[in-house]
């Protein structure tokens, strides 16, 4: 499912991707209201507009979603959007890492 699926009033917009020709963008309408969660393990982490409603100097909304070009990808990034919601606790020497919801 695309943003244009999802979110009325949506526009592709790849010229505004931040991955350039590897990922695509939309525009949003700026008064959009919508959530998004991650699943990971058992633990839901849910951003909302305030995080994922992009104003850009110009006055336009972009979504802080972005889908890959190559529908075959399988692998996903999560950016500074995604990592300043949560508390991220990471291993160096044991390579592991733990997430953590505010208030968990």
């Amino acid at each position: 499912m695309s943003a244009d699926d999802a979110i009325p009033g949506s526009n592709l917009r790849p010229d505004l991707s931040s991955l350039g020709i590897l990922s695509q963008a939309w525009t949003i309408p700026c008064d959009s209201s919508f959530s998004f969660g991650i699943v990971v393990g058992s633990q839901t982490f849910t951003l909302d507009e305030t995080s994922l409603v992009i104003q850009q100097p110009n006055g336009i909304c972009v979504s802080g979603i972005e889908g890959w070009t190559d529908e075959t990808q399988v692998n996903y990034v999560f950016g500074a959007r995604f990592l300043s919601t949560i508390y991220l606790y990471v291993e160096t020497y044991t390579f592991r890492f733990v997430l953590a919801a505010d208030g968990s």
